[in-house]
């Protein structure tokens, strides 16, 4: 009994470590939650270093600017805050949702349930819409549902093949008359599902994320041709794994942080310091976010030839 009174006053928090003692009341402190996402590939500057982003990587967005950059963090596997340019930033479409003209009163078309939009700022809409511009091969301005849009990630679902495409930049208009204003801009190698050619106008319905359906110069439709397939995702196979939450590094030396790599992302190691005292090794991350930089070793795991193979994916 003296020794445990002597303890107790030497550690006053052991006096309520038993029935009845107080719960410790500490709290996580909350990830930031993603406000929109990349609508198109881009760069993001991290104090000068770039990192390659796809499409559909979560961010969360401050103050949004009609132009220029601003500033986001890159959320998921890897946590990163740079600089990126505001034409790559967007949300996704939930669902198949009506594309209507700017000022309310004619359709343009439907967005598929995964297309990323981009929502320009200050552009006024009717209530419970908003004002979306996709960022191509189809080019438009138009409104949506508020409720179609989020800022999650999906994928998108497309609903037809496509047996033709644009040979060069052109309009899509409402009639064969090809009257202005046009319904949207086609870049070149736009895909297209072709409906009909009369005289020298083409009924063509676009293919991919928008589909709108309209008029334009038959001299801007070609066929689809065999070299016009998909190219299949360049597939990089992965080294290690990281064991924990760590940080990724600008340089060998480990005294500039690029941002967080979170548990369980797979890496593929470059090269090994093994004269650097804390035994960094130079990583690529795989995924959308395709930061390149130094982890601690002590971070990452190696993945076993039987764990992760090309047959076994």
């Amino acid at each position: 009994m003296r020794q445990l009174a002597l303890l107790i006053a030497l550690f006053p928090a052991l006096a309520g470590a038993g029935e009845g003692g107080a719960t410790p009341r500490g709290k996580r402190t909350p990830r930031p939650k993603a406000t929109h996402l990349t609508v198109a590939a881009a760069s993001l500057d991290v104090g000068g270093a770039k990192v390659p982003l796809d499409p559909g990587v979560p961010l969360a967005v401050g103050a949004m600017a009609a132009k220029g950059k601003v500033r986001v963090t890159v959320l998921g596997a890897v946590v990163l805050s740079g600089t990126l340019e505001v034409q790559a930033i967007g949300k996704v479409v939930r669902a198949d949702s009506e594309l209507r003209a700017l000022d309310g009163q004619g359709r343009l078309g439907t967005a598929r349930a995964g297309a990323g939009l981009r929502t320009p700022p200050g552009r006024k809409a009717p209530a419970g819409m908003v004002a979306v511009a996709s960022v191509g091969p189809v080019i438009l301005e138009a409104l949506l549902p508020a409720d179609a849009l989020a800022a999650e990630p999906r994928e998108l679902v497309i609903h037809e093949d496509w047996n033709a495409r644009t040979e060069k930049a052109a309009e899509l208009f409402a009639t064969a008359q090809l009257k202005a204003p046009a319904l949207a801009r086609l870049e070149p190698g736009a895909r297209l599902v072709l409906l009909e050619h009369k005289g020298e106008v083409a009924h063509v319905r676009t293919q991919g994320a928008l589909a709108v359906e309209g008029w334009t110069l038959a001299a801007n439709v070609g066929d689809k041709q065999a070299t016009d397939l998909d190219k299949p995702a360049e597939r990089i196979k992965p080294s290690h794994e990281v064991f924990v939450d760590a940080p990724l590094y600008a340089a060998g030396e480990g005294k500039r942080s690029l941002g967080v790599v979170r548990g369980g992302t797979l890496v593929q190691a470059e090269k090994l310091l093994v004269g650097d005292p804390a035994a960094r090794a130079k990583v690529k991350i795989l995924g959308p976010v395709k930061a390149t930089g130094y982890m601690k070793l002590a971070d990452l795991r190696k993945l076993e030839e039987s764990v992760w193979s090309e047959e076994g994916r």
